[in-house]
């Protein structure tokens, strides 16, 4: 369980490094925080990678209904 509570905040603090860096903006991470399923956030990590805009990555959120 701590491994895996390890995993997430990593994936998480990944995500809003890569949010910031990439569109400045990490607006959504509140409702990115809420998801407990690794899969999902890895998921969500792969969607802001390959995303060319803010607002391309939240439409993704939106589609999974996080936004």
């Amino acid at each position: 369980e701590g491994r895996k509570e390890g995993r997430k905040d990593g994936l998480l603090q990944g995500l809003e490094k890569l949010l910031y860096i990439k569109f400045s903006d990490t607006s959504c991470m509140d409702s990115i925080r809420e998801v407990e399923d690794e899969n999902t956030l890895s998921s969500i990590f792969e969607d802001a990678a390959r995303s060319s805009s803010i607002g391309e990555f939240k439409e993704k959120l939106e589609q999974r209904k996080l936004n």
